[in-house]
């Protein structure tokens, strides 16, 4: 696929030569083509790089960390021992295999996401949805 795309962009290549030559000499009577032709050539390479980013993130395997590989990978650069205080209190989470902890990026990634707390306009609309809720008449 990346062969493809890279035989694409030298076809791009060449037409840009092309209508380079064009381009120099526009005249104001030009302008609505040149705009269509510089949108098509927008579109094209907008759905270049979504194929692109697809294939990079379907490459991307997961990535496993030992206790030093995440303790500098959290933003606070907590220490080992207090890693281990978390695995024993089964806080983050982990795999063990024999006596080593291991630790799975996208994991650790979504425990941090779910550790965030929630901003005081957050709170005041989850509490008015749930006390309408509750005060809502029930049918019989």
């Amino acid at each position: 696929m990346i062969g493809f795309i890279l035989s694409d962009n030298q076809k791009y290549k060449s037409e840009i030569n092309m209508d380079e030559k064009k381009f120099k000499n526009l005249s104001f009577n030009d302008m609505p083509q040149a705009v269509e032709f510089l949108i098509d050539r927008i579109l094209s390479m907008s759905e270049q790089i979504g194929v692109i980013s697809e294939q990079i993130g379907h490459a991307i395997p997961d990535q496993w960390m030992t206790i030093d590989d995440l303790t500098k990978y959290l933003p606070d650069r907590p220490s080992a021992q207090t890693v281990y205080t978390w695995v024993g209190q089964k806080l983050v989470p982990y795999n063990k295999v024999g006596k080593r902890l291991y630790f799975l990026k996208s994991d650790i990634d979504n425990w941090l996401k779910d550790g965030r707390r929630k901003t005081a306009a957050e709170i005041a609309v989850e509490a008015t949805a749930r006390f309408e809720k509750d005060t809502t008449p029930k049918k019989k």
